[in-house]
């Protein structure tokens, strides 16, 4: 076992000094096409004054503090090819973008309008050139003017788009509970967690029963509260109805094959849990390419309503949801927990008989016998919660069947 368990150190750390090395090797290289791109940028223009309090604005935030500081007002070319590489820490990665072999700083957005060959606008900073605009299409200016737009519900047309923001509402009680309701109940079933993990220090008696006694049984209750009170929904979200045409961007894999689809309505992605939509959002616009859509989004871009016919609103009236995740997660844990009792507690699992009668023996001791009553602690959880889990699954399954076949009869999909 000592062996193995050496065997597995040493590989884990060559594995790591592999990556190590690689990833220093493409740093070095980094550095020297960097020398050569940085000569190649070619001054294009300067900023505006909106575009400099823009800039300004977006660098007091946090998470840019430390990339989009400026150094002056001159934008710059940046021609070539797009290339990516990181190396993982413990608790992220660190991921280098460059174009045409110079590293730039690149808003996630703006991924999905690279092309083979790039240009770009970038900017010098007291870090890292960052890219303002791509292709033509992407603009970082664009996003920010949209953003705030969107944020305030300001009535108007979108910023470098024929996109509308037409109206302004809040989420409906039906909008709200498409999005929350599944997930309603799941605080309780992660705090049964830590409720069963002190209740175990009980069952193995000793000197640690008396640190589990009182905040497992503390935590038990509150689990349980949590885990069965009236689901108890979120504010409603402001929500914006913007009226264009709709765009989409697909990522394809080496062999040409889709891998994913966004929809945009000028620079701001749609985005839907529900990923049965695509196929009919794809289908409403077949016929005419132009054709203008309405779209009810909130703040941060997630669909509540797609032209006419999809709507979570809809959905939620024919179809309620259930709070059902709670009850996945509370029968993987008491399993868990049950598991954990078993091969803990030796003496408990040794005694374990195929007889029926053994465990009624048990049944009429089992305030002498704390193992036994949290083995059948988790037994009662397992009864209680697996069916529920069962049902709960195959319910919602039915439900979002029925759904697609609701709008197939509303929105044919043809080939």
């Amino acid at each position: 076992m000592n062996t193995l368990y050496i065997i597995f150190v040493f590989a884990a750390l060559f594995y790591s000094l592999y990556n190590a090395i690689i990833y220093q090797k493409r740093r070095n290289k980094d550095n020297k096409t960097a020398k050569k791109a940085i000569n190649t940028l070619m001054y294009h223009r300067e900023l505006t004054e909106k575009e400099c309090a823009l800039l300004d604005d977006l660098q007091t935030q946090k998470k840019y503090k430390k990339t989009h500081k400026r150094l002056d007002n001159k934008v710059y070319l940046l021609k070539g090819k797009f290339d990516r590489h990181g190396i993982k820490t413990r608790h992220n990665t660190i991921w280098h973008n460059l174009i045409g072999g110079l590293e730039v700083t690149l808003d996630d957005r703006g991924f999905d309008y690279l092309k083979e060959y790039n240009t770009a606008e970038v900017i010098k900073t007291d870090k890292l050139p960052v890219v303002i605009s791509l292709n033509e299409s992407f603009s970082l200016l664009n996003y920010i003017i949209t953003e705030k737009q969107i944020e305030k519900g300001e009535v108007g047309k979108i910023a470098g788009s024929d996109v509308e923001l037409i109206h302004n509402r809040k989420q409906t009680s039906h909008e709200v509970q498409a999005v929350e309701k599944a997930w309603k109940g799941t605080i309780g079933a992660f705090l049964m967690i830590p409720a069963l993990f002190f209740m175990a220090l009980t069952a193995l008696w000793d000197v640690y029963s008396i640190y589990g006694a009182i905040p497992g049984g503390l935590l038990f209750v509150v689990a349980f509260y949590f885990l069965w009170r009236k689901p108890k929904l979120s504010k409603p979200d402001d929500v914006r109805t913007l009226k264009g045409v709709v765009t989409y961007s697909a990522t394809v894999d080496a062999s040409q094959n889709v891998q994913q689809v966004k929809p945009f309505m000028g620079t701001t992605e749609l985005k839907f849990e529900n990923r049965y939509w695509l196929p009919f959002m794809l289908a409403d616009g077949k016929d005419d390419d132009d054709t203008l859509v309405e779209v009810d989004v909130t703040k941060d871009g997630r669909l509540m309503r797609f032209g006419t016919y999809l709507s979570l609103e809809t959905e939620e009236k024919k179809y309620p949801s259930l709070p059902w995740y709670r009850h996945v997660i509370m029968t993987v844990t008491a399993i868990m927990a049950l598991i954990i009792s078993l091969l803990s507690v030796q003496e408990l699992t040794n005694n374990i008989r195929p007889s029926a009668e053994y465990y009624l023996a048990i049944l009429k001791q089992l305030y002498l016998y704390a193992p036994a009553i949290f083995m059948v602690l988790n037994l009662i959880l397992i009864i209680i919660h697996a069916p529920l889990a069962y049902k709960s699954y195959h319910y919602n399954k039915q439900r979002n069947m029925n759904i697609q076949k609701y709008y197939e009869n509303l929105i044919p999909l043809t080939e």
